[in-house]
């Protein structure tokens, strides 16, 4: 210690507070005080103002919360226990979601469980393609964006109606033998993402792949899957959402572009707080409920051997070069009292390196279709207030099957360029 001291003092620069090696900081810090000091290096970027650009340069907010994360990091590599990690190499100093590098699917495939691209063709069983081409004909037809074309086929179909009866084919068409009875009864239904920033409304976990032993389920991207307001409701939560159509249009041709799937993997709240110290809207008291927390990921066109890197979602949304280089974590929470399935927390979360510690838009998702198909109130009702006379957009699938066959075809030459590397898309996943 002296020896550094002595050679630091001779330099001709201004000091930084010496990192002690790792024995000697080891034994001068008690467990508990490691853990103090971790918790108040992590609480002090967690409270760092929102970030500010000026002339396209980050603000002196962004910057210190970097200079706090790069603390963190030196401590780490210096080998102090102050930010101890587990066996996925995840920080448990951190003040928000540690970000999970490893994809928690990649298991399934290597195990044989599942199949390396989690898409709608390769489903255990197919949606019925002539109840959608019903229900295509009883919505009103919405033009087709040339971004969307070129990466699903002139002949995907897009089409909106009433908020009541987009939510009742959404319920009737994701409702497929051999894939959704062997879901849990709590996922089943349709969902509200009630006060997301971003302009969609509805979704369905029911075709899903649920894995029952590791508690994992899969969406793929599918039609009548999700659905996105065509307007702006009254008390639409962002300026996001727009009078006509292009806000929902410009999130679709995101989504047709990415053909994400998104997994979850759930435990008990309890279990969870590995992941998660804040947000924690889950009863950690309860440890009988197995299905409680939920970590997400997402996977382009359905990769399950990577874990798509959520982090660019913020800097694509805010174009604040502060964001640029963001990690993300998504969570889904069970409200207390709320085990059967009707109402969680969606938590959003954005940060640097491993720790997600900064909440951005997240929302409640609430059942508003139970798995019979009945309203559930008080959501049912509270969502159709919400809407009022906006309509809602749906993919509602193809033309026909020679239509569905040719997006397979498009699809399976893209997984095909991914697998080798030349992919015409450069969708960033985490590197571990």
């Amino acid at each position: 210690v002296l020896r550094h001291t002595r050679e630091r003092s001779a330099e001709a620069r201004p000091r930084a507070p010496p990192l002690y090696p790792s024995i000697l900081f080891r034994a001068a810090m008690s467990a508990s005080r490691r853990v103090a000091l971790a918790l108040l290096l992590s609480a002090s970027a967690a409270g760092a103002a929102a970030p500010s650009t000026t002339n396209g340069e980050c603000g002196e907010d962004c910057q210190a919360a970097d200079r706090d994360s790069a603390v963190l990091l030196q401590l780490k590599q210096a080998g102090g226990a102050a930010v101890d990690t587990d066996a996925e190499g995840q920080s448990s100093a951190c003040l928000g979601t540690n970000v999970q590098c490893a994809a928690q699917t990649a298991h399934l495939v290597a195990s044989g469980k599942a199949a390396p691209n989690a898409m709608w063709y390769n489903m255990p069983a197919s949606q019925d393609l002539s109840l959608m081409d019903t229900y295509h004909d009883q919505l009103t037809n919405v033009p087709v964006p040339e971004k969307v074309v070129a990466h699903a086929g002139s002949s995907t179909r897009l089409a909106m109606g009433s908020a009541a009866d987009v939510a009742e084919m959404m319920y009737r068409a994701s409702k497929v033998q051999g894939v959704t009875d062997k879901l849990p009864e709590k996922f089943r239904g349709v969902y509200w993402m009630r006060g997301n920033p971003v302009p969609e409304e509805l979704m369905t976990m029911q075709y899903a792949q649920w894995y029952d032993d590791e508690g994992i389920i899969v969406l793929p991207g599918a039609p009548f899957m999700w659905s996105w307001a065509a307007g702006k409701p009254k008390n639409a939560p962002s300026p996001m959402y727009t009078e006509d159509l292009k806000g929902a249009l410009g999130v679709i041709e995101s989504l047709m572009s990415w053909q994400a799937a998104i997994s979850a993997k759930f435990t008990s709240c309890v279990e969870g707080l590995w992941k998660t110290v804040k947000p924690m809207v889950c009863n950690v008291k309860d440890s009988s409920d197995k299905e409680a927390y939920g970590y997400m990921q997402m996977h382009w066109y359905g990769d399950l051997k990577h874990n798509a890197d959520i982090g660019m979602l913020l800097y694509d949304t805010t174009q604040n070069l502060c964001d640029k280089g963001s990690s993300g974590a998504f969570t889904m929470q069970a409200y207390k009292n709320a085990s059967d399935g009707t109402a969680w927390r969606r938590t959003i979360q954005f940060g640097k390196g491993s720790c997600a510690d900064k909440e951005q838009g997240s929302y409640d998702l609430v059942k508003v279709l139970d798995g019979e198909g009945a309203p559930v109130q008080p959501y049912y009702d509270e969502f159709l207030e919400y809407m009022g006379d906006v309509p809602l957009m749906v993919w509602s699938g193809w033309k026909d099957a020679a239509a569905r066959e040719a997006h397979m075809e498009l699809l399976k030459d893209e997984v095909a360029q991914m697998s080798k590397g030349c992919s015409r898309h450069k969708l960033p996943v985490v590197k571990c």
